[in-house]
């Protein structure tokens, strides 16, 4: 099964959202006052937990699911951009003007995906692997291994399954990341 990120994710955020920005709260509660600050807590609670979901679902529909985008990549391939970033560059967080980025949504449902990391000898490179939560779980690069070739097989929470020798396994804590 693929995951759906889009649209019925983000019309279940907003719609939890609104819902939880609608709800009467303070059950019992002598003070009104206590109750809105309450659902005004709750609102800002969810908001910082679910936004970076909605945020990391919107750019990987952008990236490999919106017909509209001529140069989308599919799920489990790299999509290399060919030239440097320069400041209208809005897909990564203040990047690098002199480096040239690689990006992949990786889908693990299906089970594990191999990565091939090849020989780049002196030059620098990072591979970060990051959650649904935008939270960077696993790095791979020039600090790790220095610039040596190696395989990896990406796997999700629930696999099980036997890894090859010489292959290392890198588990992530969701089926899905960037």
């Amino acid at each position: 099964m693929r995951l759906q990120f889009w649209p019925s994710g983000t019309i279940g955020f907003v719609t939890i959202l609104f819902l939880l920005a609608s709800l009467p709260f303070g059950f019992g509660s002598p003070s009104v006052g206590n109750a809105a600050q309450d659902q005004g807590a709750l609102v800002a609670a969810a908001y910082e937990y679910g936004f970076p979901l909605f945020e990391e679902a919107r750019l990987s529909y952008l990236f490999s699911y919106d017909t509209a985008n001529p140069k989308r990549v599919p799920v489990n391939k790299f999509g290399h951009h060919r030239q440097l970033a320069d400041a209208t560059e809005r897909t990564a967080t203040t990047p690098n003007n002199d480096t040239l980025y690689s990006s992949a949504i990786i889908d693990l449902s299906a089970g594990p995906v191999r990565l091939d990391v090849p020989d780049f000898g002196d030059r620098y490179f990072s591979i970060a692997f990051i959650d649904p939560y935008t939270n960077n779980f696993a790095y791979l690069g020039t600090r790790i291994n220095g610039g040596a070739p190696g395989s990896y097989l990406l796997a999700g929470p629930d696999w099980r399954g036997p890894a090859q020798e010489a292959i290392r396994v890198i588990r992530s804590p969701y089926n899905h990341m960037i």
